[in-house]
């Protein structure tokens, strides 16, 4: 199928993540890394797609299959960052965290700190409790003998 792609290889969807057709038909969306946005410049990171997933699962899951009115209808898609946080190695990091409060400033902070707070919120996205508690065991053994055990 020939959809209409960026020089960058995404295709290209408008603001409710409904693939641009020429032909006026089908329902077919795109998020992530592969889709632009018209009209919209997003960072290629998880943190972009995940927000595109969640809200096309809740247009999907509260006004069903969506037929062309309910797409023209529903809200846009609007990326809010939450900030970004980034391990440098030798227990370091950085982060900058984006305030949710309209007052509120944001927080940047480096080092130790930056570095923990990087592996919470790495073990909050981890999806079963089988892998939340493997990782920190992982840590944990890489922390009291490195990372190439074979060195034993």
């Amino acid at each position: 199928m020939k959809w209409a792609k960026r020089t960058n290889g995404r295709i290209e969807v408008d603001d409710r993540l409904q693939l641009v057709d020429p032909k006026g038909k089908g329902r077919i969306f795109a998020l992530g890394d592969c889709a632009h946005v018209s009209g919209s410049i997003y960072p290629a990171i998880a943190q972009v797609a995940e927000q595109q997933g969640t809200y096309l699962a809740k247009a999907l899951n509260t006004k069903g299959i969506p037929d062309k009115d309910i797409i023209n209808s529903q809200e846009s898609f609007h990326f809010a960052s939450k900030g970004m946080l980034a391990y440098l190695g030798n227990y370091s990091g950085v982060a900058s965290l984006v305030s949710q409060d309209k007052a509120g400033k944001d927080m940047k902070m480096k080092g130790h700190i930056a570095w923990l707070l990087w592996r919470g919120a790495y073990l909050s996205k981890l999806g079963t409790w089988r892998n939340r508690l493997q990782v920190p065991v992982d840590w944990a053994k890489t922390l009291l003998f490195g990372r190439d055990p074979s060195r034993f």
